[in-house]
Formats: structure tokens, C-alpha cells, sequence
């Protein structure tokens, strides 16, 4: 039986250890995984013949050109969050490892973007590109000069909004360790209301998705991974009622966050950081493991943060 080829990046983040389960042992499939630190890695991956790991990074991907031809199926987790290599990785890198793939041979590529670079239609948001960090400039650099590859109507596009997860045996996504820094200052958050809103996902629906389209076709090939909209003071009545912390009285705080914020931080908040403040509603049109008629362990906030469902 012919082994479907699956070439893989960033599987040592948190959305790739959870995607990492549910493809270790499907049948008919042969993983190759680019990691960059092996010692990063959680799960087990030695004596499988069906798993090979290249170690190496995005910034070689080039030597692995011939690799990348023989490719049916590719899915790009990695990326660099900033420094002096975040365009190299993010674009140059990213669209040489694309280039590089067969179109005759090449059924999908799944590539993780951000919710950050559109808008509440899911168009692209000029800001993102004008005053967004590095990071997100670079992601949206890179999604406006896919339409000139060979491989663009295989690639679906993924933009995740606030991804949450992470165990004992999966790493903590970036917001999960915030929100577990925030829980020492609930008894002050219980005071205020800040109006904002997000989208959230759980790194495991995420890479559910992942597992879904590589079976499946989609419409859209622009997908934002997300659960119903989740207004900030919602945000903060789940973390309360978590904590057991009983929240009464609460003082709107948006105008003065607005206002003083930036006067008092001007050094320390960038551009993107001054928009988000003025922004406040992160809003795009999601769709979730409902949408695709699957089901969610992960569905609310209290279900993603709740130690017994980890």
C-alpha cells in the first residue's frame, strides 16, 4: 500500500505535538517532520520507520528541494516570532519551501498564518502591513505574494486567532502562559471592564482541523480557526468563576487604558500596540470543529483552562 508523504514544520510547537497524536499511527501515512531542536520534542518518535525527523531548520529548507518534490501533503507550523530572521523565515523562507513543491505531485499544503493580518470579512487589514510587528508584517508580506506560486490553489490558509493549550506532554501555547501569569492579579481584575472582544481556539481543535483537511476539501481556502466571539469582561467573569474569585462591582476602564496607556507607555508599546488599544474588537468570520460536524472538548473558555480537561 502506497504511504501518502506528509512533510511537516514547527511540529515541535504546541499545535504540532497535538497534531503530531493524531497522525503518529494513522495508516497509510509517512511523516517527514523538520525540527530545528529534537530535544524540544515530547512524544515518542524513535523505532517508527513511518516517521523520519530532519534536523534542521527553515533557514536550510533549500537543501531539501528533491525531498520536497516527492511531497503529496505539506503543513507549515514554524515560524519565527521576531529578531533579525523573522522576514527570512516568515517570507523568503516560507515561499522558497512552497516553490519548491511539485504541482503534478502535490494534492495540499496547509499553511498557518494569523487572524491578525485580516479584518471582520476576512480580507486583508492594511494596518496589519503598515504599523503591525515584525511578526505580523512578515505574515502579511507573505500571504499577499502567494498568489503568485505554482502551488497557490492547493494552499489553504489558516489563521488562527488566541490559540490555547498545552500539558505535561504538549507545550504551553504562548496565551496559556499568559493567562496562568494573570491569575495572581485576579483579585484586581475583578474590578474593572474593559470593552474588547477575541476569538479563541484550543491548539488540539486546531490540529484536529489540520487532520481534517487533509482528508477532506473545504470551500474557502482562508480559514480562521475560531470559537464564537468572547468579549473581554466575559473573558474575565470565566477566569473569576474558575478561580472562585465572586465578582460584583466593576469600573469601565477602556477610556482611561485608551487614553493614558500610551502617554505612560509611549516607550514600551509599539505602533501595533497603540492600534489594538484604539481596535479593541479582534473579530473575523471563524468557523470551528462544529462547522465541519465534528465535536469539541474545547469549546469554552472554562473547557480549554480547566486542569482536568488538559
Amino acid at each position: 500500500m502506497k504511504q501518502k508523504k506528509i512533510f511537516i514544520t514547527g511540529i515541535s510547537g504546541c499545535v504540532g505535538h497535538y497534531l503530531f497524536d493524531l497522525l503518529a499511527n494513522a495508516p497509510g501515512v509517512r511523516l517527514f517532520l523538520l525540527v530545528r531542536s529534537p530535544d524540544k520534542i515530547c512524544f515518542s518518535y524513535k523505532n517508527n520507520p513511518r516517521i523520519e525527523i530532519i534536523n534542521d531548520s527553515m533557514q536550510h529548507i533549500h537543501k531539501y528541494e528533491n525531498l520536497l518534490k516527492k511531497m503529496e501533503y505539506v503543513v507549515h507550523l514554524a515560524v519565527s516570532w521576531g529578531g533579525r530572521q523573522v522576514y527570512k523565515i516568515n517570507v523568503e523562507k516560507t515561499l522558497s519551501l512552497f516553490s519548491s513543491l511539485d504541482p503534478e505531485t502535490c494534492r495540499k499544503v496547509i499553511y498557518f498564518s494569523t487572524a491578525s493580518i485580516l479584518n471582520e470579512n476576512n480580507r486583508l487589514l492594511p494596518e496589519a502591513g503598515e504599523v503591525g510587528t515584525d511578526y505580523i508584517k512578515s505574515k502579511y508580506h507573505c500571504f499577499r505574494q502567494l498568489p503568485g506560486l505554482k502551488i497557490y490553489d492547493k494552499i489553504y490558509t489558516l489563521c488562527p486567532t488566541v490559540i490555547l493549550g498545552g500539558n505535561g506532554s504538549h507545550p504551553y501555547a504562548h496565551a496559556s502562559k499568559e493567562l496562568k501569569k494573570a491569575w495572581k492579579y485576579l483579585p484586581l481584575i475583578k474590578f474593572i471592564k474593559i470593552d474588547g472582544s477575541f476569538h479563541f481556539i484550543h491548539a488540539l481543535d486546531a490540529a484536529l482541523m489540520v487532520e481534517y483537511l487533509l482528508k477532506n476539501t473545504f470551500p474557502d481556502k482562508i480559514i480562521v480557526p475560531g470559537n464564537p466571539v468572547l468579549s473581554v469582561n466575559e473573558c474575565i467573569d470565566q477566569l473569576c468563576r474558575i478561580a472562585g474569585i465572586k465578582r460584583r462591582i466593576a469600573f469601565d476602564m477602556t477610556g482611561i487604558l485608551v487614553r493614558c496607556l500610551p502617554v505612560l507607555l509611549k516607550k514600551r508599546l509599539s505602533a501595533w500596540d497603540i492600534y489594538s488599544l484604539k481596535k479593541r474588537h479582534f473579530c473575523c468570520k471563524t468557523i470551528n470543529l462544529k462547522t465541519l460536524g465534528l465535536s469539541s472538548n474545547y469549546d469554552t473558555l472554562a473547557k480549554c483552562l480547566s486542569p482536568s480537561n488538559s
